[in-house]
């Protein structure tokens, strides 16, 4: 698990403030492929956040069209996560009871793993000696791969663990986490990379591209069986999102 500390919690700071800058210009999109272009009226920071974060997770699964995520690109299509992001929130803000029951009341979001988007931690050698910057709160390394990365794709450096010789590597835009995590697995003096550990969720989004900018999106919730400890879709809701906004459920044959 990731301690919390103040430097960590600053740079947390950081990140949403680039975050509800970034949104802010989402609001109005117009994709060249794939997109939605609606106003969204009003909204709530924490459900922002969260939304965009679904929107990251869904557009990774359609760019990864089936295939690994380690063999695809490390970063996200921008236009696709846009486009989704309008959708979810187009639902969001919906007068149609079901939009209603997935989002203010059952607050269903998407699956953390295996589709990480935001950090992970490198962990060194001790004899490592790259990250001697960072014990003096110098968030650059003494290492020019890593900063190559680190400049390429918008990197975030914080959480200097001096025991284990560690560090936390965020992303903001959010990236595909397992091809960027691999890269830093392959420089030399790492010993390890330790995912985020999160809970089994209870609720899971699907996003299906059905072509004229529209979405179809599916909102599970899902039933842990006691006995054989595995998932079953317990309920699910689905909706067509039209580029315009417009939001209609889909019942369920």
């Amino acid at each position: 698990m990731i301690e919390r500390n103040p430097t960590l919690m600053q740079l947390t700071s950081k990140l949403l403030f680039t975050l509800l800058v970034s949104l802010s210009q989402v609001f109005l999109v117009h994709a060249q492929e794939i997109g939605t272009s609606f106003l969204i009226p009003e909204y709530d920071r924490a459900e922002m956040a969260e939304y965009d974060k679904d929107a990251a997770r869904l557009a990774l699964i359609h760019d990864a069209g089936g295939e690994k995520l380690t063999d695809i690109g490390i970063e996200i299509s921008e236009n696709i996560r846009k486009s989704i992001f309008n959708a979810l929130i187009a639902i969001n803000q919906s007068s149609v009871p079901e939009a209603k029951k997935v989002t203010t009341e059952l607050n269903i979001h998407t699956r953390q793993k295996p589709y990480y988007i935001g950090e992970f931690i490198v962990v060194c050698s001790k004899e490592t000696s790259w990250t001697r910057p960072l014990k003096k709160g110098n968030p650059q390394i003494a290492n020019e791969e890593v900063n190559r990365l680190i400049e390429k794709h918008k990197l975030s450096i914080s959480n200097y663990n001096e025991d284990n010789n560690s560090f936390v590597v965020s992303a903001y835009p959010y990236l595909n986490v397992s091809v960027l995590a691999s890269k830093f697995s392959r420089i030399s003096g790492v010993d390890m990379i330790e995912l985020p550990e999160v809970g089994q969720s209870e609720h899971d989004i699907f996003a299906k591209y059905l072509g004229h900018q529209s979405w179809e999106l599916t909102f599970v919730k899902y039933n842990s069986n006691q006995v054989t400890r595995e998932q079953e879709a317990e309920e699910k809701w689905s909706f067509r999102v039209e580029s315009d906004g417009k939001v209609s459920y889909i019942p369920r044959p």
